[in-house]
């Protein structure tokens, strides 16, 4: 969403020249390589966008370099994280089949090897790690094994919250042209619904899913052809309480 007027769960993003700002947007970034200095500024950044202005016209895509090292950036990238108070799951983009370690460290610890594996024909890489205590911070980073060399690429950080929070993930895909999928967190068994709105504010799609109990979950919302293309609203809503992300539909 715009930077910085983005919601606390959502990342930001606000691209633009000596012009005004966009009064809305949508859009999607991947970092595929940060590193930071010994005061915690920014000594290496590389990363992708997409960025759709007032949720309408042609996309606006682009590099954002700095201090990057290009012949490493693109070898992984941190893709997203599902983080609940006794769980966290992490997803990485690498080279199909690619064989990597992931290492973990908390914040006063150092880095150790938590797993070795082989992402999937499509290059995804998922680590499902249970072993986090509520209101602990973790880093996880992956290392690219090959020729027994072992490359450090896309760290990334979580905050385990001290119990099971509400809260509503990004749709993926977005843009999309057929089913949409989102995540969200529920602090129990409550009832709670998961609603597509248009822009009239007219339900399109209603879906029950506070039986699914306390945790993060993912569903699928299936947008069939009687959907047509244009910006929607994707509610998360919950005893008088809603949570809003846009998702773009595209034909």
């Amino acid at each position: 969403m715009r930077y910085p007027f983005q919601e606390p769960t959502r990342a930001g993003l606000d691209v633009r020249a000596d012009g005004r700002h966009c009064n809305t947007l949508i859009g999607d970034f991947v970092v595929h390589q940060i590193a930071y200095g010994p005061a915690g500024e920014i000594a290496h950044f590389f990363a992708t966008f997409t960025q759709r202005c007032d949720g309408a016209g042609p996309a606006l895509s682009g590099d954002v370099m700095f201090h990057a090292d290009t012949g490493t950036a693109v070898l992984a990238a941190f893709v997203d994280a599902d983080v609940r108070s006794d769980a966290a799951r992490l997803v990485w983009a690498v080279q199909p089949n690619q064989l990597v370690g992931i290492e973990r460290r908390t914040s006063q610890g150092s880095w150790g090897e938590v797993a070795r594996t082989l992402a999937d024909g499509q290059g995804r890489v998922v680590y499902d790690d249970r072993d986090v205590v509520p209101g602990g911070r973790y880093g996880y980073r992956l290392m690219i094994l090959d020729a027994g060399a072992a490359v450090p690429l896309a760290e990334h950080w979580i905050d385990v919250p001290l119990r099971a929070s509400f809260a509503l993930g990004r749709p993926s895909p977005n843009p999309t042209q057929g089913e949409v999928g989102v995540s969200f967190e529920l602090p129990d068994a409550r009832h709670a619904r998961v609603e597509l709105i248009d822009v009239a504010g007219r339900r399109v799609l209603d879906l029950e899913v506070g039986s699914l109990g306390a945790g993060v979950h993912r569903v699928t919302l299936p947008l069939s052809a009687r959907v047509p293309a244009g910006i929607y609203s994707i509610r998360l809503v919950r005893d008088g309480r809603s949570l809003v992300t846009p998702v773009c539909v595209t034909r």
